[in-house]
């Protein structure tokens, strides 16, 4: 029994292209997802100026409790949880 040379690794052709793919989708979808968090955001200015104090609070509680599943169900997605 002999000692066997070692492998190089070989990188596939076109992996590079693809990985420069993925990044470029990442960054555009982290770019959407602050695009639409400054959109909420501003809806949620509008619509809380035309509340009363108490609508408007209760909203906020609303829209905390929304997030709060809305992350929860996301970490699950991503196997995070």
């Amino acid at each position: 029994m002999g000692l066997y040379p070692a492998v190089p690794l070989v990188i596939p052709p076109g992996e590079k292209d693809f990985a420069a793919v993925v990044l470029q989708g990442r960054k555009q979808n982290e770019k959407i997802r602050i695009q639409t968090e400054q959109t909420e955001r501003k809806q949620d200015e509008h619509l809380l100026a035309s509340m009363t104090p108490e609508e408007a609070a209760e909203y906020k509680a609303d829209l905390g409790k929304a997030k709060r599943e809305q992350k929860k169900s996301m970490e699950r997605i991503m196997g995070l949880a």
